[in-house]
């Protein structure tokens, strides 16, 4: 098959950052796949890309993946950045993809949903609202701040069993 890509922009930049888009597409102009490109523009992130390549099962293995993640991470490098970050499953296809490639797991994150449908939330407020010796509630966009990394790794690792 072959495959063309194709750059597209998203012309809104957030404070966050800027993103890049590009679209693979075979012979006949079907959609195969997409790549998106997140150039973090915040203090202290400015050296990171995010990348999100996604290829429809059935145009996999055609080198759509390969060519939008080629573009994405070029793009970065002409950016400045050292480091891309992406994220995936673990013993997924994309894992897999992004490990024959140079990526590596560097960070599980484990999802935790409590169901509000069923949660006494006065109670939950009275409980956050009350302070507790040695903790105390913060909240961040994006990664976690560095004076923060030690202290959330160590919760994440007494969280998990």
């Amino acid at each position: 098959m072959s495959v063309r890509i194709t750059a597209l922009t998203d012309p809104e930049e957030t404070s966050a950052g800027r993103r890049l888009a590009w679209l693979a597409s075979g012979p006949d102009g079907s959609p195969a796949g997409y790549a998106f490109l997140r150039l973090f523009t915040r203090e202290g992130q400015r050296h990171l890309a995010e990348v999100d390549v996604q290829v429809h099962p059935a145009e996999r293995r055609r080198r759509a993946g390969t060519l939008l993640l080629d573009a994405a991470v070029a793009a970065a490098r002409r950016d400045g950045r050292s480091t891309g970050i992406a994220q995936a499953a673990a013993g997924s296809p994309g894992a897999a993809f992004l490990t024959v490639r140079g990526f590596r797991a560097a960070l599980a994150l484990t999802y935790a949903r409590l169901p509000l449908a069923e949660a006494d939330l006065p109670a939950l407020t009275a409980i956050s609202e009350t302070p507790h010796a040695g903790y105390r509630l913060t909240a961040w966009e994006g990664t976690v701040p560095n004076e923060l990394a030690d202290t959330f790794v160590a919760s994440r690792r007494a969280a998990t069993p």
